[in-house]
């Protein structure tokens, strides 16, 4: 577990490396990323985490499923969703995430979803 960790995490300063060179290069653009090989990373670095809160992954995701993006980016926003959902977790329950892809036209959309309390609408309007 280690190793991977460490691994991750090396391959996550590439990917913060490569999003500072984003921001100061708008040249750099997306490309084909195998989708379930950078939710597999993101579960790694999240491991002990996820563990410590007896959250479940559930990935309905085909294998062969790619999508454009840029992998940094991705990265980011699967660990945001991730962290997200066990932080705004129900107390009474564990944790779980379901993620989904279907294509529409030219487009993979990528669907999150958690069991968590969800989003306090009358508060937001506030």
């Amino acid at each position: 577990m280690l190793t991977n960790a460490s691994d991750n995490l090396l391959e996550t300063l590439d990917d913060l490396n490569e999003v500072v060179a984003i921001n100061t290069n708008i040249n750099l653009g997306k490309h084909p990323i195998h989708l379930n090989s950078k939710i597999e990373g993101a579960q790694q670095n999240l491991l002990a985490f996820l563990k410590n809160n007896n959250a479940s992954i559930i990935n309905h995701i085909p294998e062969d499923v790619y999508i454009k993006a840029i992998p940094a980016y991705l990265e980011s926003i699967l660990m945001n969703f991730m962290t997200n959902a066990v932080k705004y977790k129900d107390p009474n329950r564990d944790p779980i995430i379901t993620l989904t892809a279907k294509r529409s036209q030219d487009y993979m959309i990528l669907s999150i979803a958690d069991n968590g309390l969800g989003i306090d609408l009358k508060k937001i309007r506030q």
